[in-house]
């Protein structure tokens, strides 16, 4: 793994979704990781996402750490 990609997500599914598309788009596999941090969204974000990008870790908060 040569980059670590750290995406903040609050309420912003959509958003985050086009991000890591772009990200998977644009970059050679196996040269990077995503990991996406949930700010207790609460908003499904989690199935969805991790449904379309199964390889993105995801690490859930139980708070809103801002």
């Amino acid at each position: 793994m040569e980059v670590s990609i750290i995406i903040i997500n609050y309420k912003s599914c959509a958003l985050v979704a086009d991000c890591i598309g772009s990200i998977v788009q644009q970059t050679t596999p196996g040269t990077y990781e995503i990991i996406v941090v949930d700010n207790d969204s609460r908003d499904g974000a989690q199935d969805i996402l991790l449904a379309q990008f199964p390889d993105v870790r995801w690490l859930q908060m139980d708070y809103n750490a801002g």
